[in-house]
């Protein structure tokens, strides 16, 4: 059994930071895929200028900061669980009264102690990033009434229908609006309609969904 050690309160402030920055690139992801689309828009000549689905760049922007977030979370819970270490020799009443104290002297303990927040999850972190994305690539699919590429989405998304945390990412990116637009294209087909329930039944049931999918 090894020792660790670290300062809680670095550990809480960078994830409190470093997760506004990861949702700053997501909304500026966002920004950009809307300047692109207008662009889509504007009609110009394709023998000049053409754009599809490869070209909206902010997609790749929404993934980095999606992946970032899931890492930059888990520092804070590492944090967390330094601090908790710390006071677990305190009685509950007087934690609060010495909290400040230890938030910002260094926390020392086994290994054992902290086990329970797990490794830097940097696969859950890369599936956040391709469940992001391909949840951005639906909503442009809808947009654009493309039918091929819906279909595409749906494909890939039936190889992760099973996964809670991946199918709770994509719907949770999706939006409930774009959810009722993409089943609006799809009830007539029957196995796109499995595809898409089965995996929005599997993130109902991660209790990792979005409330607003309750209302």
């Amino acid at each position: 059994m090894g020792k660790c050690g670290a300062i809680p309160g670095r550990l809480i402030d960078w994830s409190r930071w470093a997760c506004g920055k990861d949702d700053d690139l997501h909304r500026q992801g966002h920004d950009l895929n809307g300047l692109i689309e207008a662009v889509q828009r504007s009609g110009s000549d394709p023998a000049f200028l053409s754009l599809g689905y490869d070209d909206l760049v902010g997609n790749d922007v929404i993934g980095v900061g999606t992946r970032y977030r899931t890492t930059d979370t888990w520092v804070g819970q590492v944090g967390t669980a330094f601090l908790q270490a710390a006071m677990a020799s305190l009685p509950p009443f007087a934690r609060a009264q010495y909290q400040d104290a230890f938030l910002n002297q260094l926390s020392t303990t086994d290994d054992s102690q902290i086990g329970y927040v797990g490794d830097d999850p940097i696969g859950k972190a890369e599936d956040d990033e391709q469940a992001a994305e391909l949840a951005q690539l639906l909503q442009e699919a809808d947009d654009n009434h493309d039918g091929a590429e819906i279909q595409k989405v749906l494909d890939e998304l039936a190889k992760h229908e099973d996964d809670p945390e991946y199918t709770a990412r994509f719907f949770n990116e999706l939006g409930p609006g774009y959810t009722m637009r993409t089943l609006s294209f799809i009830f007539q087909d029957p196995d796109a309609l499995r595809t898409f329930d089965e995996a929005l039944a599997t993130a109902s049931n991660s209790q990792m969904l979005d409330p607003d999918f309750e209302q």
